[in-house]
């Protein structure tokens, strides 16, 4: 990693020089750990960034933060298979020495959450529809994620249902960017009983629903806040626990991204995040 960087002066394109020089260098193969220092110092420059810093607006920069943000997330991937990669080899080599095998360390698993429109997320694999259990067009984001992928993700979805409260169904994702759409059935928090348990259970279910089919990153709303009515504090702490403790238990997902619709969402999402770490 470049030691002259000074983070509290550095631009966008500081680090955008620096990472690609490093990506050039083959880096992320074969010094991965000072290529994850650089990602980690431009994290840090993102929350200054997010948190209003002085540094905000970049003209000298040839891309926007979002889609270096992008960059990052295939960076983290590409991290995560090196380690992946060297470990089964250093397996191999103690099975051909005849020696006991040191276990693949845990994958790690990145809760995270963003300010966006789910729709348009296609660096994910996945995104989770906050669906009825009917499986229908509905309104919000679940009539967002119909339109937007046409008229046969109806069609498909309909030959799963009905679906119960806090179950998950996989379908593809037609003309979304992303491959599958996953289906999950939020309570309505006035109606149906015990709400938190439900919602948990609907995330968890997305969240093995998708491991299952191999995805890395998956994309999800704040099930239930809708028309669902639940408060949105209390569907962020459930939703985020959930997440969290579910993550050691995926074998294929890093990123488990929480998209809000709104920028109030997004602070009640972030607030939570920072107590659960």
């Amino acid at each position: 990693m470049n030691k002259h960087i000074d983070l509290q002066a550095a631009t966008q394109h500081d680090f955008q020089q620096e990472l690609l020089r490093m990506r050039q260098q083959n880096y992320p193969q074969f010094r991965p750990q000072e290529y994850r220092d650089m990602l980690l110092a431009y994290f840090y420059y993102l929350e200054r960034e997010v948190k209003g810093g002085q540094d905000t607006d970049f003209p000298d920069a040839e891309f926007s933060a979002e889609s270096f943000e992008e960059i990052i997330h295939e960076a983290e991937v590409l991290l995560v298979e090196i380690r992946h990669t060297k470990h089964h080899a250093a397996a191999m080599l103690t099975v051909l020495a005849d020696s006991p095998c040191a276990p693949t360390p845990p994958l790690k698993t990145f809760v995270t959450a963003v300010l966006g429109d789910i729709t348009r997320q296609p660096d994910c694999q996945a995104i989770v529809n906050a669906a009825n259990t009917q499986l229908r067009k509905g309104g919000g984001v679940c009539g967002a994620i119909h339109r937007a992928a046409g008229s046969q993700l109806e069609v498909d979805a309909l030959r799963l249902a009905p679906v119960a409260v806090g179950e998950a169904r996989i379908t593809s994702g037609h003309h979304l960017p992303n491959r599958w759409v996953i289906h999950a059935v939020g309570p309505r928090y006035a109606i149906d009983p015990d709400p938190a348990a439900l919602l948990a259970t609907a995330l968890r279910n997305a969240l093995v629903v998708a491991d299952s089919h191999q995805v890395t990153r998956i994309a999800i709303p704040a099930i239930s806040t809708g028309v669902y009515g639940y408060p949105m504090a209390e569907a962020a702490s459930v939703l985020i626990a959930t997440a969290h403790a579910m993550a050691p238990q995926l074998r294929h997902v890093v990123e488990i991204r929480f998209v809000l619709f709104s920028a109030d969402a997004l602070t009640v999402f972030s607030n939570h995040l920072k107590f659960a770490s």
